[in-house]
Formats: C-alpha cells, sequence, structure tokens
C-alpha cells in the first residue's frame, strides 16, 4: 500500500499509465484497466464511483511458475492425483476446473494445459489476459480492447482454427453456453469457473447458459453439461495459505 500526499498526485499518475495504452480519464469513464509487460493487471477507479477518493490497485502474477512437484511438496495435491489428471489430459477428457477466489484455479488450468503434448495445437480464448502457459503450439485470443470483441465471437473463431485443445478462461456469464457446445462436439477443452464447490459449479454453469437466452430449457441445458464435461478440479484457499 502507497500513500499519495493528495488526490491529484494520484490522479496525475493515473492518467499517464492511462494514457500508455490510450485511455482517457472522465466522468463518464471512472475505471481503467491495463495489463502491464509482466503480465501484472493495474486498475483504476476514481470518482465518482470511487467514493474516498482515487485508487490504483496493481495485481503482480506469482513471481515464479508453480510446479507439481512442488504441489505434492506442500500437501496441496498426492503425486496419485497429478499422475490421475496426467492421465485425463492424455486420453482427451474435458476438464472443468473450478475453485473459489484465490484458490489457484488460472494456475491450475495453466499446468494442465502444460500437460498436453507440444505436438498439439492449443487456442487459448480469454476475456482478460490472466493465463501465463508456457507451450510451444499455443495461440492467444483475447476479448475486449477498443473493437470490444465477445467471448462467443472468439469461441467461434477458435473453433474455426482446427485446435486439439481449447482453453477458455473463466466463464462468467452466456459465453459459456458457447464453451459448452464447441465442447460437446468433440473438441478437448479446459475450462475455468468460480464455484465454492464441486456441486456448486454444476449450476452456476446452468444459469449461465439460461444467460444465453437462446430458450434452452434446463433438462437441455443439463444434457448439454453432461456432454460437454467429463472432469471437474476443484480446490480452495486454505486458512494456512
Amino acid at each position: 500500500s502507497v500513500r499519495f500526499d493528495s488526490p491529484e498526485a494520484l490522479l496525475a499518475v493515473i492518467d499517464g499509465l492511462l494514457a500508455l495504452v490510450g485511455i482517457t480519464r472522465s466522468p463518464q469513464h471512472p475505471i481503467g484497466e491495463i495489463l502491464l509487460p509482466d503480465d501484472a493487471r493495474l486498475v483504476a477507479v476514481v470518482p465518482p464511483t470511487a467514493l474516498n477518493g482515487p485508487t490504483l490497485v496493481i495485481r503482480k502474477p506469482v513471481p515464479h511458475k508453480m510446479t507439481w512437484e512442488q504441489l505434492i511438496e506442500y500437501g496441496s495435491v498426492t503425486a496419485e492425483a497429478r499422475d490421475f489428471l496426467q492421465n485425463a489430459i492424455r486420453t482427451g477428457v474435458n476438464i472443468l476446473v473450478a475453485g473459489g477466489p484465490a484458490a489457484g484455479k488460472v494456475t491450475v488450468a495453466n499446468m494442465l494445459a502444460e500437460m498436453i503434448p507440444a505436438d498439439q495445437r492449443l487456442v487459448v480464448v480469454e476475456q482478460t489476459h490472466e493465463m501465463r502457459i508456457d507451450h510451444p503450439h499455443r495461440v492467444w485470443l483475447e476479448g475486449g480492447g477498443p473493437a470490444n470483441i465477445a467471448v462467443t465471437d472468439l469461441l467461434n473463431t477458435a473453433s474455426r482454427m482446427r485446435p486439439d485443445w481449447l482453453i477458455v478462461g473463466e466463464v462468467r456469464g452466456g459465453e459459456a453456453m458457447r464453451a459448452l457446445q464447441v465442447m460437446s462436439i468433440g473438441y478437448n477443452a479446459i475450462t475455468i469457473i468460480h464455484a465454492t464447490s464441486p456441486e456448486d459449479a454444476l449450476p452456476r454453469l446452468e444459469t449461465f447458459c439460461l444467460m444465453a437466452n437462446l430458450g434452452l430449457g434446463l433438462a437441455e441445458i443439463r444434457r448439454l453439461i453432461a456432454s460437454a464435461i467429463q472432469l471437474i478440479t476443484y480446490q480452495e484457499h486454505m486458512p494456512d495459505g
């Protein structure tokens, strides 16, 4: 936490940072986000939205890549679970990575994707770039930006790129329906969802699919989920870290 001498000084810093990516602060645009070169994410909120004055938050990425060996050493996962997940990847099982806030969902999804053989192509689709997959044959597609491209459109594009694996960042809304449709027609896929338990992940997926407003009933949506997802992983942030 860093304190500035005055709100005006912090506003000057925020304006300078936003200007680097062509964003101009205004009362109609009081929120700005920037992805920095080191993959840190900057979020700035200014009045009138920020009631206690301008606020600048920088979310730094993990300084080093996590490995399965480290997770086993920490007691976060067993060697048997790691081997089970490796076999799931080898056999093309579609995986839903679920977990709560700061539970390591993106980290686990990264590590699962890195298990994919090097000769297979990954197409990674994200609304906000968070994943850091070290794989020699990957393509990244990010939504938003000046064109304001929706994740649903990115998924349509990704499906036409003949991927061996489709990696979808966290689903938060109606794009979940398109992701499941793509996964259910034979594409190998890994996707992420915020959930408080493995059981909670499924009704959340149902809710997101209903948000797509395609006129499908709950029974049809549940059949789609069952055909698209074969495995759910779940992790949570424990009190000891």
